[in-house]
């Protein structure tokens, strides 16, 4: 029996229509509720910008807005959020998609898309160059170093 699949033998179609282009309108998130309906929220960004692209990790996930600026949010066990901190400083977990810190040389780049790991993150920026953080101790940064 050929033809298409419908909605109910399809897993996906929720989530095909969450994503799908007329979603992103607005900079708001949607969402459907556990009775299928589509609901509408403040994006969690606030006035920063527009989500352009995405990138989920084993326990963290980040976005790109925009302007070129990089929010993360999830485990920070190995830096992967990139905040900035290390050692005891540290927040083991974020909530809240918080910016990614790039150090004083990188602080005014444009980055464009990104990339989680298991436990380590990747950014492209407009110029083309890879910036790497996180668990590097299987070489995953790119360069010798745990992270």
């Amino acid at each position: 029996m050929g033809g298409a699949k419908s909605q109910e033998s399809d897993p996906y179609s929720r989530f095909r229509q969450l994503i799908s282009p007329s979603t992103i309108r607005h900079c708001q998130l949607h969402h459907l509720t556990s009775l299928g309906r589509r609901e509408e929220s403040a994006s969690p960004f606030g006035e920063v910008g527009c989500v352009v692209s995405v990138a989920a990790g084993a326990t963290h996930g980040l976005a790109v807005l925009a302007g070129g600026k990089v929010y993360a949010w999830g485990s920070n066990r190995f830096g992967q959020l990139g905040d900035g901190a290390v050692g005891t400083k540290r927040k083991s977990v974020v909530l809240v998609p918080e910016p990614v810190y790039f150090p004083k040389t990188f602080s005014q780049v444009i980055i464009v898309r990104v990339s989680a790991g298991e436990a380590h993150s990747a950014a492209v920026t407009e110029d083309g160059a890879l910036l790497t953080w996180g668990m590097g101790t299987e070489g995953q940064l790119g360069y010798e170093g745990r992270d």
